[in-house]
């Protein structure tokens, strides 16, 4: 939608354009040469920034998308999920860790209690 609302403003600024220049040649229309100059100037300015947000958008997404044809991808997505087992490993573990902890806190509250 961004990239269709972009090339409208690209066909307006070639109208300002031609127009400015259509009333640069008649001297009695310096104001409204003007006027679409300034129009044309403002409007490839906003053209420029938002193609350059589309490209910037689309290189985060390329980038972070598989390559579905590429042997770089499948190594890529070995190496994302041997990170993630890891991580999993080791959350898992801090949760036994926890689990252990509380088992062991029970058991000593256990013998305290058959103490008294």
């Amino acid at each position: 939608k961004e990239l269709d609302e972009i090339e409208m403003d690209i066909a307006k600024s070639v109208n300002f354009a031609g127009e400015a220049l259509k009333a640069l040649g008649t001297p009695d229309d310096t104001t409204k040469a003007l006027e679409n100059a300034e129009s044309f100037v403002s409007l490839i300015q906003s053209v420029e920034n938002r193609l350059s947000d589309q490209i910037s958008y689309l290189s985060v997404v390329a980038t972070a998308q598989w390559h579905g044809d590429c042997v770089y991808s499948d190594e890529k997505r070995l190496d994302v999920m041997q990170r993630r087992t890891e991580l999993v490993e080791k959350r898992l573990q801090a949760v036994g860790d926890v689990l252990d902890r509380k088992e062991t806190e029970k058991g000593e509250k256990e013998e305290k209690m058959d103490v008294n």
